[in-house]
């Protein structure tokens, strides 16, 4: 049976955001930096006992994985109600739109998701969207309406690794979270035509494939850095991890592991100065690089702190293979309502 929890996190995140609409914006995926920190001050060191006042409640918003971006107080999300997937704006507690993405990607054998996997990201007056059957629709945050779309398997002709029993070429389905930087929306299709595809974010035309990096997509999401004072995009493949020029999406370096990782990819890399963490959890591990203009060097010990250092996500411990409270670290958590304290 497929389990779709409401998690911690989830609430968390609307409550931190929305109260009383001051908060700082989170418009994507991991915040605006990318690294799930919030640079609010002023946070209650302890709760009160009866808990935070409960500022509103909104149970419509589906089934899924996506996570939320804030802005100016409203809520972004995605949700699948009864076989199709929306886009989401919500304040105070009520629905302003529901757009239609597309239909929810699912198949016969599959026990683990039904929904959107990804996180809206807001940008100016446009909202990104990614399906779990890969539309991307760029909706006006203002009512909802579309902007334009991109049929990421058919126009892109993605390719994902399949997870356990997926068909190919597209497994559970979709998962990355879209982000802007500058003019571009950054995106990782996978597949012959290029890992990366860095598209017009006003018109959804493709600026630039990552030609020389062909890996399918995983279910982790690509981050921007700086490294050695190059801007890079890094996203973490099923045999290790790759960085891109952010101008041209040309290969700047890689790390390619002796052995792919033993399970799905879902954790994005987090990147500090010139040294990228990766890991997968369930039982995958955890990976500490050093990235130089001398090559790439591995801080962790494989054979000893590399199962120390993996994350835990999708409620999975991978330190013990059993089931734990912990929150997903991959492009979303899953949720059947949500709640703003």
């Amino acid at each position: 049976m497929r389990t779709l929890r409401t998690l911690l996190l989830a609430t968390l995140i609307v409550a931190l955001a929305t109260a009383a609409g001051t908060g700082a914006d989170w418009p994507r995926w991991r915040g605006p930096d990318q690294n799930g920190l919030s640079k609010e001050t002023g946070f209650l060191k302890t709760w009160p006992k009866e808990g935070p006042k409960l500022l509103w409640t909104f149970d419509k918003a589906g089934t899924g994985y996506s996570s939320f971006a804030v802005v100016g107080g409203t809520v972004y999300t995605m949700g699948a109600r009864d076989n199709t997937e929306y886009a989401l704006a919500i304040a105070d507690g009520k629905e302003l739109w529901a757009t239609r993405i597309g239909p929810v990607w699912d198949f016969k054998s599959n026990r683990w998701s039904r929904g959107p996997n990804s996180t809206p990201c807001v940008d100016g007056g446009l909202v990104y969207n990614l399906s779990s059957g890969g539309i991307l629709l760029a909706v006006h945050r203002k009512d909802g309406k579309e902007a334009w779309k991109v049929d990421v398997r058919k126009e892109l002709k993605g390719d994902i690794v399949p997870g356990s029993g997926g068909p190919e070429n597209i497994g559970w389905g979709y998962c990355w979270a879209p982000f802007v930087d500058g003019d571009k929306l950054i995106t990782t299709p996978g597949g012959e035509g290029g890992l990366f595809a860095a598209l017009d974010k006003a018109t959804g035309k493709v600026l630039w494939r990552s030609k020389d990096v062909t890996d399918p997509a995983t279910y982790s999401s690509p981050v921007v850095a700086t490294i050695g004072g190059v801007k890079q995009y890094v996203y973490i493949v099923q045999t290790g991890v790759v960085g891109v020029s952010a101008e041209d999406g040309t290969l700047l370096w890689r790390y390619k592991r002796a052995d792919e990782f033993p399970d799905i990819v879902g954790p994005a890399p987090v990147v500090v100065g010139d040294s990228v963490y990766v890991g997968i959890g369930a039982g995958g591990g955890g990976e500490l690089l050093k990235v130089t203009g001398a090559g790439i060097s591995l801080l962790s010990n494989p054979s000893g702190t590399r199962r120390r250092l993996a994350p835990s996500w999708a409620g999975w411990s991978s330190s013990t293979a059993t089931p734990t409270a912990t929150t997903r670290t991959g492009p979303g958590c899953a949720r059947t309502s949500r709640t703003a304290r």
